[in-house]
């Protein structure tokens, strides 16, 4: 099943049907860990091309972003 990607006014929603690796946990993914992309080839394209800055993070990364105050939409 592909990635589902809804835009509200308020807020964006994700849904994604995949699991985590062979052998890992939720308490494993919270800590720090060795990536294991899916898919090394497409995750090495996505490095080149500043898509992504480091392997590792992304779930570091969701976290924290999800901890900030929204961000408001500009408007002119």
């Amino acid at each position: 099943m592909p990635i589902q990607i809804s835009v509200y006014a308020d807020k964006l929603y994700i849904a994604n049907c995949g699991c985590l690796p062979e052998n890992w946990t939720l308490k494993n993914l919270m800590n720090k860990h060795a990536s294991s992309p899916y898919n090394p080839n497409i995750a090495h394209v996505f490095y080149l091309s500043g898509f992504i800055e480091s392997w590792g993070r992304g779930i570091e990364k969701i976290c924290s972003s999800c901890q900030k105050p929204p961000v408001t939409q500009c408007r002119s």
